[in-house]
């Protein structure tokens, strides 16, 4: 089973957060958003309210041999750093 990391769900990490709960994926989900964070805690196997700029507190939420990231700033800027962070 894959392990992917959804970081920040604005529009597009929503639509791809949909699409993942419906194959045999273990998905965890870093959202700032706690409502959004609440719909879907059931149905993923982490989600953790975090600001996605704290690199430091993202960097300790995220799992050992994950397979893919993927990273939805919706409007922020500081993109690099995360990624180089991950």
């Amino acid at each position: 089973m894959k392990k992917i990391c959804i970081i920040g769900i604005d529009t597009f990490g929503k639509h791809v957060l949909e699409m993942l709960i419906k194959m045999d994926t273990d998905i965890i989900i870093i959202d700032q958003d706690k409502d959004l964070i609440q719909d879907y805690k059931d149905r993923v196997s982490g989600a953790h309210i975090i600001d996605v700029i704290n690199f430091d507190t993202v960097k300790k939420v995220i799992p050992k041999g994950l397979d893919i990231a993927i990273v939805d700033m919706g409007k922020t800027l500081n993109l690099q750093s995360l990624l180089q962070a991950i």
